[in-house]
């Protein structure tokens, strides 16, 4: 007879293959007792059974368990050996799965308990320990023996887990084991029901060891994609289309030019697949891609479109040994702050910030970036969703694929819905008339394409020809949508039911989520663009643990994707626009205004006045529009378009006043997309009740907007807010503001020059301020009047007032922020020097405000001051020292089209190339001058240029110069002296004209024409 007897696990009995039923459970308990021992002695079956009776009860009951389990067995098993000893019959073969327990899964007699018998109960527990025990040992010296990523590591984990599931090294080694092999689901798993376990059980978190581990899973399912999703390869019926792209690429490599190709179409019309194609298909060729996905609102962001591009290549760049000249890094650094650090050397980077430039000058800049990063290689540069970008980062655009700077050997690929892209590019004809200049519409598949694209989705499944037509009708052949069918024909196994509308679609998939993912996917909705994980996690209020559940749903229900950055994290936002649009659209007005409301209120608490602020005011302006709370959205459009805005029209201001760079542009885009947001600033600010609009939000702005009126030219506008500003600000009792206005009014006089104003002006603030300012805001007044003295022609007074104003900006309290003005101190005493004929002391002077600004990297400024020394060494007669400090100061404006004393620079460089007989650069830069003079409009510069051309009149007797600069200059006709002595009659004569007349009078003289 053989008997198999199971003690891992539940128990049982099986004889000769058939189970064996016992007629009460502590016979059964005595058989499984004698079977585990083999031979057990009679008196401690008894005490262990029946501790509590006596001898002769015990004995008793031994006897009829025995009885009965020989009834079950219905043959004698036991033998009795002597009057102690019980053992199993030869005729009984005895089988015990126990030398096979180490690789059980399974605990000693699990669940098996008996009423009664504690000691029993006792010992299978202190068995099952010894077997647990001996297990673990076993199954540790193996664990120990295999690598990180051996796949017998969670077999051989998850059994001591379950022999030990307190075991929170074993709970570490499997999660590093999930997280090594990507399997971060499972890891999940492992930590929440060891959490669990731990609370439920013995009241207790994690250890510290085992919960950083849970935070490294965490940090590494943010910064890394699944490397186990495989992107949607399938491509349909876009050939034609992908050849013209391969096209475009092939002529822009073989011209070494830009080139520029447009997809646009409806949502959902395949524009990023095709891109994604075309860019697998040119990769073995391309190693450097930008990309940048554009979303709503960046369009109120200057230059958001290129801030990526600009970060990811000054990586690159300070990755290798090449560096950048300074003034493409200055340039670059005023625009990308997150992308370039400036070379302030200490300094704040604002400093800077108020030097105009032009966008060909920051296209040239970006041009040599991308030429240094990307060397040789063809370079392509990719723009999705290009009918949300910004006027400043497409008119960027534009210099550099119709400009003067082109991008070479580059292709832009950009993909824009219809029809907003039609309104962008009409204003660049330039771009649409390039020779490298596609255009490609993507329209919706016919019936025969549809039906062509079932059959290719569906590969080897076939669909009924009228359910064919019902998909293309509900569809109407949009791409996206189609999948969308056929995804759910696929998932649903049901190829004959009718197919639902879109809308219905995604209404089914939404529903089908708990309402805890709902929350999560009304949340994510709310953002334009994408999440990152913290903001996630504070506006959701979850634990990571709760939150990586949820995003890996909802990520595998293909309604999130992960969006990885350069920088190592990761985003969240849809696999769709249309997806978050139906998801947005689907919440209650109520709700949505409570996010945007709840979103705005989290990017305030970001704020950190700093200049970076400047990121967040355009999504504080966008949530708030949308929150319905026209009050933030007052502040946040006013704070954003100063921002936005270069109004700082003073050469030299105090750090704390200059705002972020602007560019002064002559094509109007700029001014156009600020007058748009000018009105809409107009319009809340009537419909918002005088108790909700802030004292000091209305006079920042009117601040802001008196100086964009007058420094566009509409001066009667802009003194007239300025007048209501400084009446706002001295009932409001902010005297700083009031200050502000005077300055500005000061600063327009000296540009315009009109110093009869300017005097009144300054005597006006100066009685004023003399008891209402700190004695630095008192320096600047003083300063000001010191140059007013030298206009008038008192240069012993001025230079007085200036020493004065350069001794209170020395000081300790003021050094840092009034560093400028010490400059515009010096450089003004370098000035009178120079008005006097004082070579050396205007030298003197001017080499101090070169030392500062070569301290502190004032690029703009150092050009202007060298320019200085270098027209007072042309006047004097050096001519060597000329040629050097003037060509140094015409790199920087060359460059970066720096305005400020820019006629006067241009003006003697042409007047110093003529002398070195380089007539071509001379021309160059006289037209240079003549054109700038045009543009500032005031009499001083169109004065100079006249005295400049009357030398090269006197010149020309004996450097003849070339036909071309005669032609341009026309001698026969114009008589340069003369005109400038009538044109200075004509206008207000102060000490900078005297010294022009003077000029004039010095290399003129003898002229027949001249008088005086």
């Amino acid at each position: 007879m053989v008997i198999e007897v199971k003690l891992m696990g539940v128990p049982m009995v099986l004889k000769d293959g058939q189970p064996v039923l016992f007629k009460y459970q502590k016979a059964e308990a005595v058989f499984y007792y004698i079977a585990f021992h083999r031979k057990v002695d009679r008196f401690q079956v008894m005490h262990l059974f029946w501790p509590e009776e006596s001898e002769e009860r015990a004995r008793k009951n031994l006897r009829n368990a025995l009885y009965s389990i020989r009834q079950s067995f219905e043959s004698p098993i036991f033998l009795s050996v002597g009057q102690r000893l019980i053992c199993f019959s030869e005729q009984t073969e005895l089988k015990i799965d126990l030398e096979a327990a180490t690789e059980s899964d399974y605990l000693f007699m699990e669940n098996f308990t008996i009423k009664d018998a504690p000691l029993f109960d006792e010992w299978i527990a202190l068995t099952r320990d010894e077997f647990k025990d001996s297990v673990i040992l076993k199954l540790q010296e193996r664990l120990n023996s295999l690598s990180n990523v051996d796949p017998n590591i969670e077999i051989i984990c998850k059994k001591l887990l379950k022999l030990d599931p307190y075991n929170e090294g074993i709970a570490r080694k499997i999660m590093h084991y999930y997280m090594a092999t990507d399997q971060y689901g499972r890891c999940v798993e492992v930590y929440t029901k060891l959490c669990d376990v731990l609370d439920a059980e013995l009241g207790i978190s994690p250890e510290p060891e085992t919960a950083q581990t849970f935070r490294e899973l965490v940090e590494l399912r943010r910064k890394l994609p699944k490397s186990n999703k495989k992107e949607n390869s399938f491509f349909f019926s876009r050939k034609n289309e992908l050849d013209d792209m391969i096209k475009c690429f092939d002529d822009v490599q073989r011209h070494g030019r830009t080139g520029l190709v447009l997809i646009s179409g409806e949502p959902g019309i395949g524009k990023s697949t095709l891109l994604k194609k075309f860019t697998v298909s040119i990769e073995a060729i391309v190693k450097t891609i930008y990309s940048v996905t554009l979303h709503e609102g960046d369009q109120r962001h200057a230059f958001k479109a290129w801030m990526p591009v600009v970060s990811e290549a000054y990586e690159k760049l300070e990755k290798s040994k090449n560096q950048l000249k300074p003034a493409y890094l200055d340039a670059l650094s005023r625009v990308f702050p997150i992308g370039v650090k400036g070379n302030g050397g200490g300094v704040p980077y604002a400093i800077e910030k108020q030097s105009p430039m032009h966008l060909s000058s920051l296209a040239q800049a970006l041009t040599h970036l991308l030429s240094i990063v990307r060397k040789e290689e063809p370079l392509l540069i990719c723009f999705e969703d290009i009918q949300w970008i910004d006027e400043w980062s497409l008119a960027l655009l534009n210099q550099l694929v119709s400009g003067q700077s082109p991008l070479a050997n580059t292709l832009i690929v950009a993909t824009s819905r219809n029809p907003e892209v039609s309104d962008h590019w009409s204003r660049y004809p330039d771009i649409q008339l390039s020779e490298h200049f596609i255009k490609i519409e993507l329209t919706r598949f016919n019936e025969v394409e549809t039906r062509e694209f079932i059959e290719s989705f569906l590969k080897r499944k076939q669909l009924d020809s009228n359910y064919q037509r019902l998909i293309y009708q509900e569809s109407e052949g949009n791409p996206l949508f189609l999948v969308e069918f056929l995804n759910g024909i696929i998932a649903k196994g049901d190829y004959d039911s009718v197919p639902q509308k879109i809308r219905t679609l995604y209404k089914a998939r939404y529903y089908a989520l708990s309402q805890e993912h709902q929350k999560i996917a009304d949340l994510i909705s709310i953002f334009s663009d994408t999440i990152s994980w913290d903001e996630l996690k504070t506006l959701s209020g979850k634990d990571d643990l709760q939150l990586l559940e949820l995003i890996e749903h909802l990520i595998k229900q293909n309604f999130v994707k992960e969006i990885p950055e350069k920088n190592g994290n990761v985003k969240y936002g849809f696999t769709h626009q249309k997806l978050r649009e139906f998801v947005y659209e689907n919440q209650s007005a109520t709700k949505r205004k409570l996010l945007h409301k709840r979103v705005g209120e989290f990017y305030k608490d970001q704020l950190i006045q700093m200049p970076m602020d400047r990121n967040l005011y355009p999504k504080l302006v966008f949530h708030y529009e949308r929150a319905g709370d026209n009050a933030s959205l007052l502040k946040y459009r006013i704070l954003n378009l100063f921002d936005e805005l270069e109004l700082t029209h003073e050469l030299f201001p105090r750090i704390k006043e200059v705002s972020m760079v602007g560019l002064r542009q002559r094509d109007g885009v700029r001014d156009r997309a600020i007058d748009k947001e000018i009105e809409q600033i107009d319009s809340l600010m009537k419909s918002l009740p005088p108790h909700q609009m802030e004292d000091k939000l209305k006079l920042e702005y009117l601040n802001m907007i008196s100086r964009y009126n007058i420094i566009n030219g509409n001066v009667q506008r802009g003194y007239q807010l300025t007048r209501e500003m400084i009446s706002l600000a001295k009932e409001c009792e902010e005297m700083d503001f009031v200050y502000k206005g005077y300055l500005q009014m000061i600063y327009h006089c000296i540009n315009q020059c009109q110093v009869h104003q300017m005097e009144h002006l300054i005597e006006e603030a100066l009685r004023l301020f003399k008891s209402n300012a700190d004695k630095g805001e008192l320096g600047v007044l003083i300063r000001l009047k010191g140059y007013l003295m030298i206009i008038k022609n008192r240069f012993k007074l001025g230079e007085s007032l200036l020493i004065s104003a350069a001794k209170i900006f020395g000081m300790e309290p003021y050094k840092e922020q009034y560093v400028l003005n010490l400059v515009a101190t010096y450089y003004y005493l370098g000035e009178s020097r120079r008005l006097q004929n004082d070579y050396s002391g205007a030298y003197e002077w001017y080499k101090m405000a070169e030392q500062i600004c070569l301290e502190h990297g004032f690029n703009g400024h150092l050009a202007l001051v060298r320019s200085g020394i270098g027209i007072a060494a042309y006047d004097t007669g050096q001519y060597e020292v000329s040629r050097s400090l003037l060509g140094l100061a015409i790199e920087y404006y060359d460059h970066f089209n720096f305005m400020w004393g820019q006629v006067s620079v241009f003006a003697y460089w042409s007047l110093q190339c003529f002398r070195d007989n380089n007539y071509k650069t001379c021309l160059e830069y006289l037209t240079k001058a003549d054109q700038c003079a045009e543009l500032v409009d005031r009499a001083y510069e169109k004065g100079l240029v006249l005295r400049i051309k009357a030398e090269m009149c006197g010149l020309n007797r004996s450097l003849p110069g070339t036909q071309e600069i005669n032609d341009y200059l026309a001698l026969e006709t114009h008589n340069y002296c003369r005109e400038a002595v009538q044109f200075f009659s004509l206008h207000e004569s102060f000490t900078y004209e005297a010294k022009v007349l003077k000029d004039i009078q010095r290399v003129c003289g003898q002229c027949s024409h001249y008088s005086v």
